[in-house]
């Protein structure tokens, strides 16, 4: 047999009252969730702007490198070049101070004939002490 009515509507009263506390805790549940994915969106977009301002700075140094790159080629581009103009002053140095020698050999080979030719072979030079045996 069913229960009556009167012993119905408390345990009506118990059950609507369950349902609006477990109403209320989903409330304050979906709106903890809401706080919390504003919160979180903030975040994300502090966290966006960081990385924007990172990468702005990394195209920065990428740019300061790409230049500071062009000024150490151009640098050595120079010290190659000076050094092979200095290589090329101290061949021709070399080359003239060998002609240079050759010059001043010849001339004292020259000098040390006319002296031998002079000594030996000159008719005034041709005295008996002054030969060699």
């Amino acid at each position: 047999m069913l229960p009556s009515l009167p012993h119905k509507a408390p345990l009506e009263n118990l059950q609507i009252n369950k349902l609006q506390d477990k109403l209320e805790y989903a409330a304050r549940d979906i709106e903890e969730d809401r706080r919390e994915r504003a919160r979180m969106r903030e975040q994300l977009g502090i966290q966006n702007e960081v990385i924007s301002k990172l990468y702005t700075r990394l195209n920065q140094l990428e740019e300061e490198q790409a230049e500071s790159s062009k000024i150490l080629n151009t640098v050595m581009q120079s010290s190659l070049l000076q050094s092979q103009i200095e290589t090329r002053k101290q061949a021709k140095l070399d080359q003239n101070l060998a002609s240079d020698v050759a010059s001043v050999k010849r001339k004292f080979d020259n000098l040390k004939s006319s002296i031998h030719e002079m000594t030996y072979h000159h008719p005034c030079t041709m005295m008996p002490s002054l030969r060699r045996q």
